[in-house]
């Protein structure tokens, strides 16, 4: 690989960088908030509203995995 294309790769690589850094920064500033519009005598509001969330809901019950019995029989 000559210089040319490690400059092209590394460019590429910093483009998308940045574009995965502003993407982020722009739903971070969105969230818990409200964006009202009134327009021509109507009214629109939009509102992002983020929680914790570490995996499992607390709702959800997990129920113990029990295999079937199995009948054995000897003649």
């Amino acid at each position: 690989m000559d210089f040319t294309d490690a400059m092209k790769a590394g460019g590429a690589s910093t483009v998308l960088i940045i574009a995965v850094g502003l993407a982020y920064k722009l739903i971070q500033m969105a969230c818990n908030h409200r964006i009202k519009s009134d327009c021509c005598g109507r009214q629109g509001v939009v509102g992002v509203e983020v929680e914790a969330w570490n995996g499992t809901p607390p709702d959800a019950k997990k129920e113990a995995f029990e295999p079937p019995a199995v009948k054995v029989e000897v003649a």
